[in-house]
């Protein structure tokens, strides 16, 4: 996928996510460092703003969430991040969920949250529906 792809369809996933869960999903973005966007509806606007600018680092997102010890969250992302290591993904697996957005080689700590169950990759808009809500769509 181009970036511009990539970028409108994490914003749509994460819009989807608030019009679900409401007022207490706090939404970040993450390029090369994590920036708050907003909580609840308030984001939104902002969603629609994103532009893509590359050089996402998945790890400070991972570390952000390890900090903040009674959240979980779900990932966006392409899952490129060769900077993520075992002992990170040790700490948030059991908190995070990852809608990879296009389907490629991923490194080993990405191949673990999709052996845990924790990821999806997102090849249809169903997949990440049945993934967050699951038995909506009518899947398994």
């Amino acid at each position: 996928y181009s970036e511009f792809v990539k970028v409108s369809m994490a914003a749509a996933v994460a819009i989807s996510m608030l019009l679900r869960d409401g007022e207490n999903v706090k939404v970040y973005a993450f390029d090369t460092e994590l920036h708050e966007i907003g909580k609840g509806s308030l984001a939104i606007e902002p969603l629609l703003e994103l532009a893509p600018d590359g050089g996402t680092s998945v790890k400070e997102a991972f570390e952000h969430l390890a900090k903040e010890n009674d959240r979980e969250g779900v990932i966006i992302t392409d899952a490129i991040d060769p900077d993520v290591t075992p002992g990170l993904v040790g700490k948030v697996i059991d908190r995070a969920r990852l809608v990879i957005l296009e389907p490629a080689d991923y490194p080993s700590w990405a191949n673990e949250f999709i052996r845990m169950g924790r990821a999806v990759i997102a090849r249809r808009p169903e997949d990440v529906v049945e993934f967050l809500a699951p038995g909506t769509t009518g899947g398994s």
